[in-house]
């Protein structure tokens, strides 16, 4: 068991330093705007911790802040809207949004509509999920898009990718198993200068929404690989780096839980990759056979996609200041 030895004093030192690294990079920011979004289904035991610890520690009410904007994107049943929204962060139910693209489905669905939430020039996007969850997270993902030069020889960094040690039911090795026996060794095969990224399913990342913009988004488990290898492809794989974020810790699925997940993502990089499914379709269909006393179940796993922002055909907006990137859409939210 991964067992928290801080005493008081030594948490009051850890703040202190999240708020002057935080206070650091706010200074470089330029003008620039930056908003953290997680997207969320049933996540109330872990999202108010979070959103707390951002609040605090990265958007200080008495210094100018590193994020200017905390969103929570969901699709929840439980108490995540209020326990998100008691925390401090704006919140979105993401059914409520976009009404006329209909429905969708899954993270990656979530992550698009973020951009219809925001105009924020970098956007944070973070799993609800995490038990490791510190500001740091985001300070070492900005870290990288804040502190540039300005060498002509090197490519803008577009986005920047979190990786980790993996932790496994409270043991410090052996988590992140879809990473590891799918989508890095698929990426490998096909895609061999993204082989490189330890963590191509990482939730935790942070991303020029300029770039965000022109690529579309896999609607369900396949949207972290997809956004990989669009942006690799439109940008160069050199506009992508990873930073350390130390130790994740989160809840483990069961095997049968990831079965879908690990499908999805070989469908994305398969089609990515330019191989056709046996039927024309990229559609499977998965069973389920966790249970042979009860009549066999199939789900229906489709690769499904949303456009990419910028040439989605939106309803006319009130007139933008000049210059200035706007929402587009004003979301139905629930506030503290």
């Amino acid at each position: 068991m991964h067992e928290n030895n801080d005493t008081p004093s030594a948490l009051g030192n850890c703040a202190s330093t999240h708020l002057q690294e935080a206070a650091a990079l706010a200074d470089l920011k330029a003008g620039k705007r930056v908003a953290m979004c997680l997207p969320a289904l049933n996540e109330a035991a872990t999202i108010g911790v979070i959103c707390d610890a951002v609040r605090k520690n990265l958007m200080p009410p008495d210094a100018p802040p590193l994020v200017d904007e905390l969103w929570v994107l969901h699709e929840s049943e439980d108490d995540t809207p209020q326990v998100a929204a008691e925390a401090g962060a704006k919140v979105a139910d993401v059914r409520d949004l976009l009404g006329e693209v209909g429905p969708g489905h899954g993270k990656g669905n979530a992550l698009w509509k973020a951009m219809a939430v925001t105009a924020a020039d970098i956007i944070v996007y973070c799993d609800a999920d995490l038990l490791s969850f510190s500001p740091d997270y985001v300070t070492k993902l900005l870290s990288p898009l804040l502190e540039t030069d300005d060498a002509d020889d090197e490519e803008e960094i577009v986005l920047v990718k979190g990786c980790y040690e993996r932790w496994l039911n409270d043991k410090p090795e052996g988590g992140g198993r879809t990473t590891e026996l799918v989508a890095r060794p698929l990426l490998a095969m096909f895609f061999p200068e993204l082989s490189h990224i330890r963590q191509p399913l990482s939730g935790e990342y942070a991303v020029l929404r300029s770039a965000a913009m022109q690529v579309p988004f896999v609607q369900g488990y396949g949207v972290e690989v997809g956004l990989l290898i669009d942006l690799s492809a439109k940008f160069g794989a050199g506009s992508i780096t990873q930073v350390d974020l130390g130790v994740r810790m989160h809840r483990n699925r069961p095997l049968h839980e990831l079965a879908p997940q690990a499908l999805e993502i070989m469908q994305v990089v398969l089609e990515r990759a330019g191989v056709e499914h046996p039927s024309g379709i990229w559609e499977t269909l998965l069973p389920n056979e966790r249970n042979e006393r009860t009549e066999s179940k199939s789900r229906l796993v489709s690769l499904r996609e949303r456009p990419p922002m910028e040439n989605f055909c939106w309803r006319e907006r009130s007139s933008p200041e000049p210059d200035q990137p706007q929402p587009l859409v004003a979301p139905q939210v629930e506030q503290a």
